[in-house]
């Protein structure tokens, strides 16, 4: 048999050229006819939504998932989000594809709207991940489109850092399905990440490049560039991203200061390898520092339940295995790398440990007093003791849980290195 096939191979290699040749043709085909959508963003003019998709549109010669696809943005108005699609499938007159969409962008014009609603599109499409990712902008048109000057490159890649700083709890990561869901959970609340890009020229290629000319270095002069040359700009993400808060999918309240933003980190989550910074701390010296400090994990447990009808709510947060990356003093002091100490004191884990306890608290009440259950503390009731929430919810509301709530926070910076 193997000499038959060796000796007829040639019939063998014709057959498959007819069968697959073909096939290939119809492939490349089928992609340079599809828009494959990554990234939208939603903001509400007037009565009509306006919405720019991030798409790929597949190139002649290329096949799917190549590099050399180019990244268009399209911008319509529609009455629905299902509409826009469709307005932007007739714009391009390829078939537009939400099977990659990766991420969406939700514009503070829509505030006033309930984000379920108008996110709904994402559940209900069979070929959509629930698990895209949602963000907040003040302008999502203008923030999507800044998303080509990011170095992350795709939309794959942004999804990738924020699911970064979600895990290492330098901020949140929420995910369709989940801001869908939390409505309908006894917490009925949410958090969404802003997306902030910061652009900034940066010398073009040609601009300041030092070249080798027979061992020589040369400097190239603006005068020898073209005066069609145009800056390259290049954005990252702002390293502190406010949070939007909301409630059964309405939006509630920002938190916008960095202590702020600092506490709800401390307060939800726990992440390994955690970076945070601290100021006014007193060495052994008397001197002032700031010191940024690495703990290799990062806890919080949250716990809640009914005491003598009241909600009691008790939050820790610990932080162990930790190492001093760096120490600023903010005083100028000669004798200061002298007495310098290469660990944590007694005496500045305690300081440490009352800012971390003081901008969590921060957190806490400026979500609580707008009605926002930011440690989803009703939800572990319910989860925990499910008897003493039915006993407390059959004549109370959430906003009476809120108000009534008694919350105790500590925080232990263990002493134990590395």
């Amino acid at each position: 048999m193997f000499k038959f096939i060796k000796k007829h191979s040639w019939i063998l290699t014709c057959f498959l050229a007819l069968v697959l040749i073909p096939q290939s043709l119809t492939l490349q085909s089928k992609l340079e006819g599809r828009l494959i959508i990554t990234g939208l963003a939603i903001d509400k003019i007037g009565e009509e939504y306006q919405i720019t998709c991030q798409a790929v549109s597949p190139s002649s010669g290329l096949i799917s998932g190549s590099d050399a696809a180019g990244i268009d943005f399209i911008t319509v108005t529609a009455t629905t989000i299902r509409e826009g699609i469709t307005k932007i499938a007739a714009t391009t007159t390829k078939s537009p594809g939400l099977g990659h969409l990766n991420f969406v962008v939700l514009g503070e014009s829509l505030f006033n709207e309930d984000l379920t609603s108008i996110t709904d599109f994402i559940v209900r499409d069979s070929h959509t991940d629930t698990s895209v990712l949602l963000l907040i902008a003040k302008n999502a048109n203008e923030q999507i489109k800044k998303t080509q000057s990011l170095e992350l490159g795709s939309a794959i890649q942004l999804r990738k850092a924020f699911l970064s700083r979600h895990n290492t709890n330098s901020g949140t990561m929420t995910i369709a399905n989940k801001f869908l869901s939390s409505k309908f959970d006894p917490s009925s609340s949410s958090a969404i990440s802003y997306l902030e890009i910061e652009e900034e020229p940066s010398q073009n290629s040609n601009e300041n490049e030092l070249t080798q000319n027979n061992g020589q270095s040369l400097m190239q002069t603006n005068e020898q560039q073209s005066s069609s040359e145009k800056p390259i700009k290049q954005g990252r993400l702002k390293n502190t991203l406010p949070i939007a808060l909301f409630r059964d999918g309405r939006f509630r309240k920002v938190l916008s200061s960095k202590d702020e933003i600092f506490g709800y980190n401390m307060l939800c989550g726990s992440s390994k390898n955690y970076i945070s910074g601290f100021d006014g701390i007193t060495q052994q010296n008397g001197t002032k520092a700031k010191i940024t400090l690495l703990s290799k994990s990062k806890k919080s447990k949250i716990s809640v339940e009914i005491k003598d009808n009241v909600p009691n709510i008790s939050v820790n947060i610990n932080f162990s295995k930790n190492e001093i990356l760096e120490l600023i003093p903010e005083e100028n002091c000669l004798d200061n790398y002298k007495t310098q100490q290469n660990y944590l004191t007694g005496e500045m884990r305690q300081q440490i440990e009352e800012q971390i306890k003081t901008k969590a608290l921060l957190a806490y009440n400026a979500a609580a007093e707008n009605g926002i259950d930011i440690l989803e503390a009703a939800t572990r009731l319910q989860k925990y003791h499910k008897k003493q929430y039915d006993n407390y919810f059959s004549n109370h509301t959430l906003d009476d849980f809120l108000s009534e709530a008694k919350i105790s926070i500590t925080a232990n910076v263990s002493s134990e290195s590395k």
